[in-house]
């Protein structure tokens, strides 16, 4: 009791409104004390009244606070501990990106008790309103502060980047000074054969298990827990069977199906929890990868935008961040499946004997035939999204030119390009839906198949002992039903598997792309005259290929409007690339007073370089 208080006054402090471990402890204090609750009541001891008092008092107490712990308890305010800053710690006291959600309610679920989570009836009152009317935008819920994608993506973000130091300790880092510029090709194997080592590596996979690792796993002790008592049921089921051939008392039979009934209940709650936990991990999942996707184009260098076109970053944002979104949501099937099934060949081997080693023999023998229609859906995955990217490239290149395609009519011949992308797109996923269609068609006969194949052999080994009677059937039939559904599962899981698997490579391959070195402008913070210095400075779009500006002398003083003209193609767009960062520096220094602005306005005959305040000065002389 000393340990409950603590828990209790800790909670309070904390501001923790529910705890289901007080609650089951509670509860089971109940279960064991119903049977000395029983004996007081029925035979009563004259020299024992005062225990049996003593233990009525006590009772009722437990059960008062099994009551009492139903609900959620109410927020301390005393301690000013609000609850997303104990779900997020320092993260939470940054201010709230997302205005937006200050006008949706907060989530009931975030103050739910312990029961209200585990039969989720927090969500009973949308559910009502939807009933009643259409639900409305304005009706949905703040996201969980956990669900939070700028704190997730903080999570994945320190991860990631330890997991690529950690990869990239042997390897050697160039940057281009005055004493490397004539080792590009000893800079250019090296980061090949660096890339080809980080890329192998996994990194993604090991930075996502890390991040999301923990909560996901959880999810697998309730499918354990799914699994353990889905093979209750042949269990109850042969003892109700054997009840009704024995004589044996009317309430073992009465106690046979209420265990059954409560077994039933406890596998719909439990199977609901795992598919919620299963569910939020894709759907974080997704929103992380989708942020970082999204960050990291906009830090790409040239010649990364190069192999990294629109579309394929549209790709990587919708079509695979959804199938890593659905890969967990199958994932544990992996282990789910053999665990189950030897489950099974116990419970069968008990009933059948030997021959439940026949349908182990078919279980096993399709594992290879399993593993190659694997490996040829990820070629085929592979395959399909480079078409996919081949064609969204050239529907963006169709898009961003449609008035020079219009001016010389060659609609019918980029439509015929488009049309042969889509092509070659259609043939790969035709080849992927046949197989599988195939797969799907043998997995959901694969069963039956080996519930024939077991019953066939078990009564040809002995015709005459081997009577297949009501209760073997049952027994058996029941197992096979529960074994049925993570078998023919696994084709489904091996599918999801395989896409995440694509998925994930091209995504860790675009995350490790380079980015823009932010050494190529400095920032000085002292008193200097100018805003913009380039002394001697030579740039270069590719960092192996010809040097596009050459020994530039640049002086831009402080609220001055500077315009750059020029030919077409004399180096007015490299010279602003060049200031903002954006080229690589072969050699010399580019200088930025600290705290200014840089405003650029790009016409179709000049380029102005404005310096706040001066933008306003010169708003209508612009105009």
């Amino acid at each position: 009791m000393c340990m409950v208080t603590t828990v209790t006054h800790f909670q309070y402090q904390k501001v923790i409104y529910t705890d289901g471990g007080l609650l089951l402890f509670w509860f089971l204090l109940i279960l064991l004390g119903i049977v000395p609750f029983r004996s007081y009541i029925i035979q009563i001891i004259p020299n024992k009244a005062f225990y049996s008092s003593t233990f009525y008092v006590y009772y009722t107490l437990v059960v008062v606070q099994f009551v009492l712990h139903f609900p959620a308890d109410k927020a301390n305010k005393r301690y000013g501990i609000g609850e997303k800053q104990l779900l997020l710690g320092d993260s939470a006291k940054q201010p709230q990106s997302n205005h937006v959600q200050s006008q949706y309610k907060e989530c009931p679920e975030l103050k739910a008790s312990f029961t209200s989570k585990v039969l989720f009836l927090w969500i009973t009152r949308m559910i009502i309103t939807g009933y009643k009317r259409t639900l409305t935008e304005l009706d949905l819920w703040k996201i969980m502060p956990r669900d939070e994608s700028q704190h997730i993506y903080q999570r994945l973000k320190k991860q990631w980047d330890k997991e690529v130091a950690k990869s990239s300790k042997t390897l050697p880092l160039y940057k281009f000074s005055n004493q490397h510029q004539e080792n590009h090709k000893l800079k250019q194997k090296i980061e090949q054969v660096g890339k080809q080592n980080v890329v192998g590596s996994m990194l993604l996979t090991k930075t996502i298990f890390k991040v999301f690792g923990a909560y996901y796993s959880a999810s697998a002790v309730f499918l354990l827990f799914y699994d353990l008592l889905s093979y209750m049921g042949p269990l109850l089921l042969r003892w109700l069977l054997d009840f009704v051939e024995r004589d044996e008392p009317k309430w073992h039979g009465f106690v046979y199906v209420i265990l059954m009934f409560i077994t039933m209940l406890m596998r719909a709650v439990i199977v609901q929890m795992y598919n919620h936990m299963v569910y939020v991990t894709g759907m974080n999942l997704r929103s992380t990868v989708n942020a970082a996707v999204y960050r990291k184009s906009l830090k790409l260098s040239v010649a990364a935008k190069k192999t990294s076109t629109l579309g394929k970053i549209v790709n990587l944002m919708s079509v695979d961040a959804q199938r890593l979104q659905d890969a967990p949501l199958f994932m544990h099937v992996l282990w789910w499946a053999p665990f189950s099934t030897i489950i099974a060949m116990i419970f069968l081997w008990q009933e059948l004997g030997p021959s439940a080693l026949a349908g182990l023999v078919l279980m096993v023998s399709y594992v290879p035939f399993t593993a190659w229609i694997s490996v040829i859906l990820r070629d085929l995955q592979k395959k399909q999204m480079k078409e996919k990217d081949e064609r969204m490239k050239l529907i963006n290149e169709v898009l961003d030119g449609i008035k020079v395609l219009k001016l010389y009519a060659w609609e019918l011949y980029f439509q015929k390009l488009v049309s042969d992308s889509r092509t070659k797109e259609l043939k790969a996923l035709k080849k992927a839906a046949i197989l599988n269609s195939l797969t799907n068609f043998y997995w959901i006969l694969f069963p039956y198949l080996v519930t024939l194949i077991t019953f066939g052999v078990y009564v040809l080994i002995d015709p005459v002992n081997n009577i297949l009677d009501a209760k073997k059937a049952f027994v058996s039939l029941s197992i096979f039903n529960i074994v049925c559904l993570p078998i023919t599962l696994l084709a489904t899981c091996m599918m999801f598997c395989v896409s995440g698997y694509v998925a994930m490579e091209r995504i860790q391959k675009f995350l490790l792309l380079p980015e823009l070195d932010y050494d190529n402008v400095q920032r000085n913070d002292s008193s200097m005259e100018e805003a913009i210095v380039v002394n001697d400075g030579t740039f270069t779009w590719d960092a192996d290929g010809q040097r596009t500006l050459k020994n530039i002398q640049v002086k831009v003083g402080q609220q001055k409007l500077i315009t750059v003209v020029g030919n077409v193609g004399s180096g007015k767009s490299s010279l602003i690339s060049a200031l903002l960062g954006e080229k690589e520096k072969i050699k010399g220094q580019v200088v930025v007073k600290e705290n200014s602005f840089l405003k650029i306005i790009i016409t179709s005959a000049l380029m102005h370089v404005l310096w706040h305040p001066t933008l306003r000065c010169y708003q209508e002389e612009i105009k």
